[in-house]
């Protein structure tokens, strides 16, 4: 069955009446069945129990003040990262706004004085000095920049895929990106990244994203290497990189929210990438999941003259790690006086919200067999899967195909052999 045409039909799946409580007018609460796709039995039992004990209808339910759900966007609510994805968009058609100048500032902006990390060197095995790297990103995009204008007009699309240029600035500022993610964290880098959608307006960027997630999820799940040429080794020297390429929807997240909303418990996005990129995939119904845009939240950029601005705004928290719990803070606790009922993850940048809210009664980890913080919620996950209310629950996925399983067990890229936890 066609995925959007599925999701579009989620305003017509039936109601069920769940026994063990009690409505106004009744002896049941009234909820709309959770269809189970592809979401692991003894989750999608979880979560109806809760929506049962917890929405419209249970004890103690206030319409007021309705419980809520907290859920991350990339890996979690879709299959790979949408702003990662879109900085390719990016680099592919050379669709910056940034004056060369500009763009050496944002390159730049923040980093640490210091080595990257030992794993980043050029293909001979010399190590890369970041200050090497920024400066053959600036001649690339100077040059690209005085040749195709910033954005590259459509029509100079098929020159750009050819020009060598075009080819050292892909590969090394891909380089670049992973290599501050992982010398100096996740939360750096994705500030970092976000820099790059200077330039726009919120008009011109959203439709930027949503032609990007058309494309993404019209291709293939796939590792994808990208090589700086050879002949343009500037003064880093030729580096290799690779990237995980395509986009896919998640139904299932899809149903889960749909029915959270018909129980009476609110959904909100809490992202690490910006927020009006998240926003198109999350809210434009084209794609299924058609949330308010006031329940979305990610990263946000000061904004000059109507216009995306290079540094983070100054009122607002990275919304990565414990920038989450803060934005969650600030918002829904602020408004509504206690922590979400659920959260879903699937990474570090997620473990702190997982965890430090008393009020969460369940934390659902999309099984992506990561180590870290996650790793060890993860671990916990496995240790607590006979209890009856478990505080931890994963859910396993296809990465290949980029699909859930149903499954608390994950099927690694390229491989036939499922995995529940990293070795």
């Amino acid at each position: 069955m066609d995925r959007r045409a599925f999701l579009s039909g989620l305003a017509a799946a039936p109601l069920v009446v769940l026994p063990g409580a009690s409505m106004a007018a009744g002896s049941s609460v009234v909820l709309p069945d959770l269809v189970p796709l592809k979401i692991a039995p003894d989750l999608r039992a979880r979560l109806r129990g809760l929506m049962r004990d917890h929405g419209r209808g249970s004890p103690g339910y206030d319409s007021a003040r309705r419980p809520y759900a907290v859920f991350d966007w990339d890996n979690t609510s879709i299959m790979n990262d949408c702003e990662e994805t879109l900085l390719l968009t990016l680099l592919d058609t050379f669709a910056f706004r940034l004056a060369p100048e500009d763009f050496a500032k944002v390159v730049r902006l923040s980093v640490p004085e210091g080595p990257l990390a030992a794993a980043y060197t050029t293909i001979q095995g010399t190590p890369v000095a970041f200050a090497d790297l920024a400066a053959d990103l600036d001649a690339d995009y100077a040059a690209l920049a005085a040749s195709y204008g910033t954005p590259a007009p459509a029509e100079r699309h098929a020159d750009l895929a050819k020009d060598e240029r075009l080819q050292s600035l892909r590969a090394k500022l891909l380089f670049a990106y992973n290599a501050l993610v992982d010398t100096f964290g996740d939360q750096f880098g994705d500030a970092w990244v976000v820099g790059f959608l200077a330039g726009n307006t919120t008009e011109q960027l959203q439709r930027l994203a949503a032609g990007n997630n058309d494309a993404g999820l019209g291709r293939a799940m796939a590792w994808i290497e990208v090589v700086s040429p050879a002949a343009r080794p500037g003064r880093a020297g030729v580096v290799r990189q690779r990237h995980l390429d395509g986009l896919r929807l998640t139904p299932e997240i899809a149903a889960i929210q749909y029915a959270l909303r018909r129980a009476g418990i609110d959904v909100f996005v809490v992202s690490a990438s910006a927020e009006e990129v998240v926003k198109v995939f999350a809210c434009d119904p084209r794609y299924g999941y058609g949330l308010p845009e006031d329940r979305v939240f990610g990263i946000r950029m000061a904004q000059v003259a109507g216009r995306m601005d290079w540094h983070p705004a100054p009122d607002w928290p990275i919304t990565w790690g414990p920038g989450k719990v803060e934005a969650i803070r600030r918002t829904m606790v602020a408004e509504r006086g206690f922590g979400p009922l659920l959260v879903f993850g699937d990474s570090d940048g997620d473990a702190d919200m997982l965890s430090a809210f008393p009020e969460t009664r369940l934390g659902v980890i999309v099984n992506r067999l990561k180590g870290g913080k996650i790793g060890t919620l993860s671990r916990m996950a496995v240790e607590e899967a006979r209890q009856k209310d478990p505080r931890f629950m994963l859910q396993g996925r296809n990465e290949t195909t980029g699909e859930w399983r149903p499954s608390a067990a994950t099927l690694p890229f390229g491989q036939t052999a499922e995995r529940l936890v990293r070795d």
